[in-house]
């Protein structure tokens, strides 16, 4: 039985749980094999001495402290470049959860990393729809609604962005992140001047 997530929206509350949709049943699955002797190969690691293959699934991360013991996921503290520590987020089965309202052109921004379709009891589709048609009303007004995306408790959630369509709600997780530009450090019209110092045809400098 998949884990219910607790939405509380308005005076309501929809208890739903979350179903992944993956690409290849979107867009289909196209595969390259390559074959020696009749045989499939596969991608996998070596070893920097040259002496061991490691087959895919076959490395796993594990973190150490000070001491090289092994420590458990949830024992690490994370903490800001000044030492201070990060508030964390409870685990979004552990809580009701609250929406936001945000502008749909900001969803330009918004990096998908996993799609899922909400999904909630037979006996709860009521509340399904009416949380639909919130949805449908702030779209058709050029917004949407999100809030936050924590499958375990951590300093660092994502974020589920709740999409209308055909009376199912799709389920977006990533997180915003702007569009990232590099200043460029070469100064053009420093660099045209050294060309036009060099004589260069201009012939030569359009093609440049």
């Amino acid at each position: 039985m998949a884990r219910k997530i607790k939405l509380k929206f308005d005076e309501s509350l929809v208890e739903f749980s979350l179903r992944k949709i993956s690409k290849s049943k979107i867009y289909g699955e196209r595969r390259i094999e390559y074959r020696l002797n009749g045989e499939v190969l596969e991608n996998a690691k070596i070893t920097t001495d040259g002496m061991h293959i490691l087959p895919k699934s076959s490395i796993a991360q594990q973190y150490v402290n000070e001491r090289n013991e092994y420590t458990s996921i949830s024992e690490i503290i994370y903490t800001d470049p000044d030492g201070k520590e990060l508030p964390q987020y409870e685990s979004h089965f552990n809580k009701e959860i609250m929406i936001e309202v945000f502008e749909l052109s900001n969803f330009f921004n918004f990096q998908t990393d996993d799609i899922y379709l909400m999904e909630v009891e037979d006996d709860l589709q009521s509340s399904l729809r009416n949380f639909y048609e919130k949805c449908l009303k702030y779209f058709n007004e050029g917004k949407l609604i999100k809030t936050t995306y924590a499958f375990r408790k951590t300093p660092f959630p994502k974020n589920m962005v709740f999409i209308p369509k055909d009376n199912k709600i799709i389920i977006c997780v990533g997180d915003f992140r702007g569009p990232v530009f590099n200043e460029s450090k070469i100064n053009i019209d420093e660099l045209i001047s050294q060309l036009d110092e060099e004589n260069l045809d201009e012939e030569l400098l359009e093609m440049w």
